[in-house]
C-alpha cells in the first residue's frame, strides 16, 4: 500500500469510530493484529479478540467515539494519530486527549495501541512496545 493508501484506511477508521460505528471497522483488522485500546485496565486484544471487545463496550458504554484531529507518518507504515476520545460517564460524559501508534501491514491494521500524548506513541513504534502475547 503506499502512503496514501494507508492513511486513507486510518482516516476510515476514525471517521467511523467518530460516529460511533466502530464495531464496522473489523473488516480493517489484520488477522494477526495486536489492538492495544484506551482501557482500563489495560488489556492486548487480537484480531478476533477486538470484535468482541468493541460489542461489549458498546452496550456497556452508549456513547465511545474516537476522533482523529492529525495523522502522522512517522516511518514505513508507521503513524500517529492525536486527537480525543468521547465516553459515556454516567450523568455525562469523558472527553479526554488521545493519541494511537499505528503499524499498517497488507493494507490492514497490525497494531494498534492507545496512549495519551503523541509522545507516547512515537515511543511505542520506535521501542516495539507491543505485548508479546495477547490476552
Amino acid at each position: 500500500m503506499s502512503v496514501g493508501e494507508d492513511e486513507r484506511l486510518i482516516r476510515t477508521v476514525f471517521e467511523r469510530a467518530a460516529e460511533g460505528r466502530a464495531m464496522l471497522s473489523t473488516d480493517m483488522v489484520h488477522e494477526e493484529a495486536v489492538v492495544i485500546p484506551h482501557a482500563d485496565p489495560p488489556v492486548a486484544l487480537t484480531g478476533n479478540a477486538i470484535i468482541s471487545f468493541i460489542e461489549a463496550h458498546r452496550h456497556e458504554l452508549p456513547m465511545y467515539e474516537a476522533h482523529a484531529q492529525e495523522i502522522r507518518q512517522v516511518g514505513p507504515s508507521r503513524f500517529v494519530v492525536v486527537g480525543r476520545i468521547r465516553m459515556s460517564r454516567g450523568a455525562g460524559f469523558a472527553d479526554t486527549p488521545a493519541a494511537w501508534a499505528i503499524v499498517i501491514k497488507d493494507g490492514k491494521l497490525f497494531r494498534v495501541k492507545g496512549t495519551s500524548t503523541a509522545e507516547e506513541a512515537i515511543d511505542v513504534l520506535r521501542t516495539g512496545d507491543w505485548p508479546p502475547v495477547p490476552c
